[in-house]
């Protein structure tokens, strides 16, 4: 039994520390995509993609769901590269 408390005491607690890395990517992220799409020069259409890839990946961040906003925000920069 206390195996399992330490176990589950350990998680939890990697489970909290990881949460602050992902919103810093999150952030860092963001702000790569905005620099981006600023110094870029990708046609109007796909600045435009990436802005609104931009916003739907700050909002999913906003919201928590961190592994999907770090994935559209990528995605963003995918489409400017």
């Amino acid at each position: 039994m206390k195996g399992f408390i330490g176990f589950f005491v350990a998680l939890s607690l990697m489970i909290g520390m990881s949460a602050p890395l992902f919103a810093s990517e999150c952030a860092d992220l963001a702000a790569k995509v905005e620099e981006t799409i600023a110094s870029s020069q990708a046609s109007d259409d796909k600045k435009e993609q990436a802005s609104t890839l931009l916003d739907e990946g700050t909002a999913a961040c906003e919201s928590g769901d961190e592994a999907k906003g770090v994935t559209i925000l990528n995605q963003a920069l995918g489409l400017l590269n």
